[in-house]
């Protein structure tokens, strides 16, 4: 399965996205927001956040196979093994409602400025 196109599309995505996220951190640092203080966290939270998630997924290549009443996530990447798969599949899931919490939090923020 690490030959496959699937691994080879989620490569290329992941390898994207981490490139942009760690662009992002970058300038970040480099031009810091001065006047969007309470945003700055928001913002570099979600760099953070993609690229954990990037960087997860392109160890693990996680495959998921779902039928009428279940849901099954495999890790079928280079850090599949045991101990790392699992904990990286942990890690991957948790990501993954945060960055609900994030999308919700970028809302209610823009939300507000509008109204103010």
């Amino acid at each position: 399965m690490k030959g496959s196109t699937y691994s080879l599309v989620l490569h290329l995505i992941a390898g994207i996205s981490s490139t942009m996220n760690m662009l992002l951190v970058f300038l970040y640092f480099r031009c810091p927001l001065k006047n969007m203080q309470t945003y700055k966290y928001g913002f570099i939270l979600t760099a953070v956040q993609d690229l954990v998630t990037s960087l997860c997924t392109l160890a693990l290549i996680p495959r998921v196979i779902s039928r009428n009443s279940y849901l099954i996530f495999i890790a079928t990447g280079y850090l599949s093994d045991f101990p790392y798969g699992q904990i990286l599949l942990v890690i991957v899931f948790f990501m993954v409602s945060m960055s609900l919490l994030i999308i919700t939090n970028n809302f209610i923020y823009r939300y507000i400025q509008v109204c103010k």
